[in-house]
């Protein structure tokens, strides 16, 4: 008898007879879609559609419930303000919705240009909404690879001397 895994139910060449090490398929979370052994597709009540925008709170739920290390297939939005940008080449940040923060882990333009190339980036304080895959990265529920969809606000840059490089309201360039 031939069965190529263990969510194999009868034998695959036709004879019908039962797998005797038959389990029902494996996955990581709440929203994982892909079985863990033979990547079967599942459809999972409730799960937000592609396309949808997310509150903070539902990206989180969302990012947690795909499975350790998964991500979506579809694409969705989200929109926070700029707690910090942690990392300027690939424009890895935190955005909140005032009770909540969500990882937005590399950001590119709608052309294609990383963070580091843009020539106007989005900085602490403005409210951006971005689109993209979201996931479960060692636990942690983020954003991959966000398109920045739109920003707004922000700091309009004082600086105290002529010569000075910092903002003297938010400490941009600090």
């Amino acid at each position: 008898h031939k069965y190529s895994n263990n969510c194999t139910a009868e034998c695959e060449n036709g004879c019908g007879t039962a797998n005797p090490n038959y389990a029902d398929h494996v996955y990581s979370g709440i929203y994982d879609v892909e079985c863990d052994v033979c990547s079967a597709k599942r459809v999972i009540e409730g799960m937000p559609a592609a396309d949808s925008e997310l509150t903070i709170a539902q990206a989180i739920e969302l990012g947690v419930g795909v499975g350790y290390n998964c991500y979506t297939e579809g694409k969705y939005y989200v929109t926070g303000k700029i707690t910090e940008v942690y990392n300027t080449t690939y424009g890895n940040l935190y955005i909140t919705d005032g009770e909540n923060t969500f990882t937005v882990y590399g950001l590119y333009d709608g052309n294609g240009t990383r963070y580091d190339a843009m020539t106007e980036k989005p900085e602490a304080g403005m409210t951006i909404k971005v689109y993209g895959i979201i996931g479960n990265y060692n636990g942690t529920a983020q954003m991959k690879n966000g398109d920045l969809i739109s920003m707004e606000g922000g700091c309009a840059h004082e600086y105290e001397f002529e010569c000075s490089t910092t903002c003297s309201k938010c400490g941009y360039g600090e």
